[in-house]
């Protein structure tokens, strides 16, 4: 059991599988495994032949390699981050809009931008015109 010490870290537990239909697992999975391996067995269906899938056995490609996958990415942290955070934290910053104030999406009219074409290292003297 986690020992919560202030209100605010209770939207910081992650959920917990604990049974599929009737079916109850052995040990409590998190949301984020059980993710991270129902993808990499679809994966394994459709990647079929393909390496890292390349086993006769059917048991190991598609239990047994998105078992390991969907453990270690549990285990994996990126800046203190589990992996699903860092592909969604990617997702919203690419989505954004570029231009924005105070976290929203700046209006900018009448405004020229020209590329500036910026020269590192040694070369001739030669001075850019316009």
């Amino acid at each position: 059991m986690i020992e919560i010490r202030s209100y605010t870290n209770v939207w910081k537990v992650e959920r917990m599988l604990y049974a599929i239909n009737d079916y109850h697992l052995p040990r409590p999975v998190p949301y984020s495994t059980a993710l991270w391996f129902g993808s990499a067995f679809f994966a394994s269906f459709v990647l079929a032949g393909f390496p890292p899938f390349i086993f006769e056995s059917g048991a190991m490609n598609h239990f047994g390699i998105p078992g390991v996958f969907a453990w270690i990415m549990g285990k994996l942290k990126i800046d203190g981050k589990n992996p699903l955070g860092v592909v969604v934290s990617l997702l919203r910053y690419a989505l954004r809009p570029q231009a924005t104030v105070r976290g929203k999406e700046a209006e900018i009219k009448d405004r020229e931008y020209r590329d500036i074409w910026i020269t590192i290292g040694r070369g001739t003297n030669e001075e850019i015109s316009d």
